[in-house]
């Protein structure tokens, strides 16, 4: 990455909120984002990546195969994964959940109420599972139509050939964009599934996994400690004990081959994590997610991270 310059990204394609062009062409959402604060950390530039739009099952492949260095659009944790070898997974950037979207005209207000009912669906091992999870335990028996595309699950649901639709939660705006009349339908509570997704690096390099995760860290770190990046681009003697405790004085970097200051740099261009969802994914982002399981352990969600010492 040094030789070469930049940091080369396998992110998603074309999400919005995840990684998709702005109106200028730039790529922007919260893969594009953790992309950048890796590149902050190496070179103190945040500029320096380059990004490669991919398919889950392409990320992998291009992955195994040394085209990208990290897929960093959120990927499943899965024992199968872990031992077909290749790959290693970072840490939980992210954790989505597996909702219903049913007809306001059903008149239902929970799952508990679809016994019987046909649901389409995308293909996707971890939506099958999720729902055969949750009817299956409750005894429940529902019909299961699969799609290719989330674009044909979406109009088979609006010509009726389902009761509900089911998809992941980040997936939301997306599908609504794909019905005609959005308003007319709403997620049928509870979440079916709780899925803990992150970036995937290369197996066999454990400096770059390191890095890798302590990016991200640093990112959940400086938002429990209350650091956005106004106040690390502050001048050093202005900044808050617990500014110069994260960033400075356990500045371990060099122990990675990182420079000085790569935690700085993290905040200072990019931001905490708090910063970069709320960007992308949340209600002033193109995504509008509420922030939910992805809130820090101290505001009720699932988002820790070790302490940078």
């Amino acid at each position: 990455m040094r030789a070469r310059g930049h940091v080369v990204c396998g992110v998603s394609n074309g999400v919005k909120g995840f990684a998709a062009p702005d109106a200028n062409g730039r790529w922007a959402g919260f893969d594009v984002d953790f992309c950048r604060a890796l590149a902050a950390a190496i070179f103190l530039d945040d500029s320096k990546t380059k990004f490669r739009p991919l398919d889950a099952g392409e990320g992998v492949t291009a992955l195994r195969q040394g085209e990208i260095d990290i897929l960093a659009r959120p990927s499943d944790q899965t024992l199968e994964l872990q031992t077909a070898g290749g790959v290693e997974f970072v840490a939980v950037s992210f954790f989505d959940g597996q909702i219903l979207l049913v007809r306001k005209s059903m008149g239902i207000d929970s799952a508990l109420q679809l016994s019987g009912a046909r649901i389409c669906f995308v293909d996707q091992p971890r939506l099958r599972a999720g729902l055969s999870m949750y009817f299956g335990l409750r005894k429940m028996p529902v019909e299961l139509k699969t799609f290719a595309r989330p674009a044909e699950a979406a109009a088979a649901y609006e010509q009726r050939e389902c009761d509900a639709l089911t998809e992941d939660l980040s997936r939301l705006p997306a599908l609504l964009a794909d019905l005609r009349i959005p308003a007319d339908n709403m997620r049928l509570p509870p979440v079916l599934a709780v899925h803990p997704l992150g970036p995937l690096v290369r197996e066999g390099d454990e400096t770059w996994h390191t890095i890798t995760q302590w990016t991200l860290f640093v990112m959940l770190g400086a938002e429990e400690a209350g650091l956005d990046h106004s106040e690390v681009a502050h001048p050093a003697g202005e900044r808050s004990a617990a500014a110069r405790l994260l960033l400075v004085e356990s500045d371990l970097g060099p122990k990675l081959g990182l420079p000085p200051g790569w935690g700085e740099a993290i905040i200072a261009k990019v931001g905490n994590y708090g910063e970069v969802f709320e960007r992308n994914l949340g209600a002033r982002g193109p995504a509008g997610l509420e922030r939910g399981l992805n809130n820090l352990w101290s505001a009720g969600g699932l988002m820790v991270a070790p302490r940078l010492r």
